[in-house]
């Protein structure tokens, strides 16, 4: 198995062909999607977004995504390249090589697995993230593991409350901060799909996380942690959220999506075609294998979230 890197933000090139999808990542330079090639020798290619032509069809067969080390946040595609379920993203082998379990905190300790253990040792952060006007979520990350939680989730800002020993503590005040100020701990994807038209107001989720974290100082006992905000926007986007309301093409069947690439925020790919923006939730293309190109087809159905509502 190798990794490799398919061109640059400034000279993206897109590979053709058949490939597994395994998600999106957030690099420095911008989004990457990251495909397994189906070849006897796997690569693991990365492709930046922004600025990239290209058209992603998904076809019915589904394969393991592979695994991650949770100590040093590594991803390896799957060694035996299995096929997985509908509703699958792992197989056996490599969900166990993981050992993570959300919800430890209601496992018996014997339950745990050995790399979980250890990764609940690790000191924790206990964040507030906000996804739109009045819309904010509590919860815990590893220290070293923040800022990538925070993009995964397609947070729009973020501020660490509590910085803990391990994760167990970190729960704690998750839980309690949830129950005492009635914070989400879960945001739906229509709400996360809300936030990508119009503009988000940085302005405005300062004001509101930083309302939220003072009034949680004065009735918790804990020390509250008091660093500036955090954006996403700058690791989405190249410049800007799109100036009018995206098309979602999660739903349509035969999946497809094609266009320039725009960004990725957290779970959704935004591209551009013919003036008008489009988006699919990539977990409805994770796990299948794809075909892509770099030629264009147009776009077809779909939905705003205003005719949805």
């Amino acid at each position: 198995m190798s990794h490799e890197n398919i061109g640059s933000i400034n000279d993206p090139v897109v590979p053709v062909g058949k490939f597994l999808f395994c998600g999106p990542r957030f690099r420095d330079s911008g989004p990457v999607l990251v495909f397994d090639s189906l070849d006897e020798t796997t690569k693991r290619i990365e492709v930046p977004v922004i600025g990239c032509q290209l058209t992603v069809e998904r076809l019915k067969k589904r394969m393991c995504v592979g695994r991650y080390d949770l100590i040093t946040s590594i991803h390896e595609p799957c060694p035996h390249r299995s096929t997985v379920g509908d509703t699958e993203t792992h197989c056996f082998d490599c969900e166990r090589a993981i050992g993570f379990a959300p919800a430890f905190y209601n496992l018996p300790m014997e339950r745990i697995s050995e790399q979980q253990k250890q990764y609940n040792k690790l000191p924790h952060v206990v964040y507030l993230a906000w996804f739109g006007p009045s819309i904010l979520k509590v919860g815990i990350s590893s220290k070293e593991r923040r800022y990538d939680r925070w993009l995964e989730q397609g947070a729009i800002g973020a501020v660490v409350l509590f910085q803990t020993a391990d994760a167990y503590v970190a729960r704690k005040l998750e839980e309690t901060v949830s129950t005492q100020f009635r914070f989400r701990e879960i945001v739906r994807s229509p709400d996360k799909f809300r936030s990508l038209y119009p503009e988000p107001d940085l302005k405005l989720c300062a004001d509101e996380l930083n309302t939220a974290r003072w009034q949680i100082a004065q009735n918790i006992g804990t020390k509250v942690d008091q660093d500036e905000v955090f954006y996403g926007i700058r690791h989405y986007v190249e410049n800007a959220f799109p100036n009018q309301e995206p098309i979602d093409l999660s739903n349509v069947r035969p999946l497809s999506i094609s266009g320039v690439g725009y960004g990725v925020v957290g779970n959704f790919l935004l591209v551009r075609q013919d003036n008008c923006f489009f988006c699919v939730r990539l977990k409805t293309l994770l796990a299948h294998i794809v075909n892509i190109s770099n030629l264009a087809i147009p776009n077809s159905g779909g939905q705003t979230q205003r005719r949805l509502l």
